[in-house]
This record gives structure tokens, C-alpha cells and sequence, in this order.
């Protein structure tokens, strides 16, 4: 996948820590992958044809090409391995939590979003609701008391 800022990601700190992971992996595989040469290729082929075909190269940078961008870090973490280095602290990323906490965060990211105006000159009050969230339970409360339109 693209390694760096892509178009329209929901929540750039997840991603980024996905993606260091994954390269971080890929450069201490022995050939420096995680995936055989052909297939790296042939996935860049598919994408070049793709876009080539919809004639928006612009879609290249965007994580939603291929699914959503929170099917891309989940898959990104799936094919990096954990760190074999018994000294190195855990990494979140490795809990058995990951997928929970990730889809807790995809939900209000969700609930954000659904709430965001049609058109930029529409009252933007959502920006003030509050978010309560039990990352344990993977739940989440949403104030929105300071959302009077003013």
C-alpha cells in the first residue's frame, strides 16, 4: 500500500502506526519485503490499470480504493508479524484488543462524521459535541448539549 498521507484518512494516528509497523517489518525481512517481488508488481499493475481506466490518478492516494481505510490498517497489521525482541515494550497494536479498540474508534469517527454538514456554509456545531468513551466495554456516549446552533 502507500506508505504516508493519504486523501481523506479518518484518523491519522492509527494509521500511522500502522503503517510504521508494516514498513518497519518489511525492512527487516531479509529481502526486504513482506510480500514476493511478483506479487508487489502485480499489485502495482492492477492499480496503474485501474486508474488508468477511471482516468483519476488522483485515486492512487486514497485509502478507500481498495475497501475502507480501516480494512487497510487492519490488513497492514495482519501482515506485519509482532517484533520478535523479547525486551521491546508491547505494542498495542499486538493486544488482542486491537480490532476492538480500532472498531470503537471507526464508530465514533462514524458517529462524527455523520453529523458533519452537507455544505461547508452549514452550521458546524457539531464540532462541540463531547465524546465519553469506556475503551474496556468499547462503548461510547456522545454530548451534544453545546451543539445550539448559535
Amino acid at each position: 500500500g502507500f506508505i504516508g498521507i493519504q486523501l481523506a484518512v479518518p484518523c491519522p494516528i492509527p494509521l500511522f502506526e500502522a503503517q510504521a509497523r508494516y514498513l518497519a517489518a518489511a525492512f527487516a525481512a531479509p529481502d526486504a519485503a513482506l510480500a514476493p517481488a511478483a506479487d508487489r508488481a502485480d499489485w502495482v499493475a492492477e492499480r496503474v490499470a485501474r486508474t488508468e481506466a477511471s482516468g483519476r490518478e488522483q485515486d492512487l492516494h486514497y485509502t478507500t480504493s481498495d475497501g475502507s481505510a480501516w480494512a487497510y490498517m487492519r490488513d497492514l497489521v495482519a501482515k506485519a508479524p509482532a517484533a520478535a525482541d523479547a525486551d521491546a515494550a508491547p505494542s498495542w497494536l499486538d493486544a488482542p484488543t486491537f480490532d476492538h479498540r480500532l472498531a470503537t474508534v471507526e464508530s465514533v469517527y462514524r458517529d462524527r462524521a455523520a453529523r458533519y454538514p452537507t455544505k461547508p456554509w452549514h452550521d458546524d456545531a457539531y464540532r462541540n459535541v463531547e465524546y465519553a468513551v469506556d475503551w474496556a466495554a468499547g462503548t461510547w456516549t456522545a454530548d451534544d448539549s453545546r451543539c445550539a446552533a448559535v
